[in-house]
């Protein structure tokens, strides 16, 4: 629910600025973004051994690895700003990261739901294939 409020915030104050342009620092972008992807990265490096045998870190490898690929968009977009100077670069960029964002949301929560109906052992007692089969068995 939090996340949703986030999304939602961040959705407002870039229709905001798409309609009120406020000059955005390219390289405070970038320095950030860069971070994200630095923190992700790590942390995805971190779950990749168990991705395969557990449903729980197979999530959270995805996930982190997901947000270092958005934060990797995001350095694309500071890098943009730094040579156009355009604008309307950093309210989009903000748009389609909320979009991203809200979109994995439901994914997440559907496939842990199905996982959940097929297999009611602890969450590690699942391979990956199972689940997988699980998921697109209710798609």
């Amino acid at each position: 629910m939090l996340l949703l409020v986030a999304v939602g915030a961040i959705i407002a104050e870039s229709i905001r600025r798409l309609s009120n342009p406020q000059p955005t620092d390219g390289t405070v972008v970038i320095a950030v973004a860069a971070a994200g992807i630095l923190v992700n990265g790590v942390t995805a490096w971190l779950f990749a051994r168990g991705r395969k045998h557990d449903i729980n870190i197979r999530g959270a490898f995805l996930h982190m690895t997901a947000d270092a690929a958005v934060s990797a968009g995001v350095v694309v977009a500071g890098l943009l700003i730094l040579k156009t100077g355009a604008l309307w670069i950093d309210p989009v960029t903000s748009l389609a990261v909320a979009l991203i964002t809200s979109a994995r949301r439901p994914r997440a929560t559907v496939a842990s739901t199905a996982w959940r109906s097929k297999d009611r052992r602890s969450p590690g007692a699942a391979s990956t294939s199972r689940w997988a089969a699980c998921r697109f068995a209710r798609a």
